[in-house]
């Protein structure tokens, strides 16, 4: 997978199943994060790592923006990284939603990521409505998560 870098837009698995996972809770090992505990809610899942600038950088605004979405559901995929680093940066990005802890990076392989971040949106059928590699601003994430709510209810 690329390193981090400039923001691109893939939109080539719209449409598509997210692929499902099955992660430890990064803040509790005894627990899973799983996409089927999501199902028939708008999700968005982003992938990042504490090696990754723009992650650094992008996770405030995806907090923001999750405490003030209560409708669409929000889960981190941490890539790569170790435990005791991940725990770190989630205390000091004020990062709420769930996190899965991927240390071999294979959720990033089944969703085939080509950098980080990426952000997937997922609609309430489990089908990905956007990706987005590269950082999202606040107000790209508030206009996109606005956007997926709005498919979900209609």
């Amino acid at each position: 997978m690329a390193a981090c870098g400039p923001a691109a837009v893939s939109g080539d698995a719209r449409g598509t199943r997210a692929a499902s996972f099955s992660l430890a809770d990064l803040r509790d090992q005894s627990r899973t994060v799983e996409l089927g505990q999501f199902a028939g809610r708008p999700l968005v899942v982003n992938f990042w790592s504490t090696t990754c600038v723009p992650c650094r950088k992008e996770m405030p605004a995806l907090a923001a923006v999750a405490a003030r979405h209560r409708d669409v559901a929000f889960v981190g995929i941490d890539h790569e990284d170790t435990r005791p680093a991940a725990l770190r940066f989630l205390a000091a990005t004020g990062v709420r939603y769930p996190v899965g802890f991927d240390p071999e990076g294979r959720t990033a392989e089944a969703y085939r990521l080509r950098g980080l971040p990426t952000t997937v949106f997922v609609r309430a059928d489990g089908t990905v409505f956007l990706r987005h590699t590269g950082p999202l601003s606040k107000a790209q994430l508030l206009a996109t998560v606005s956007d997926l709510a709005k498919v979900n209810n209609r």
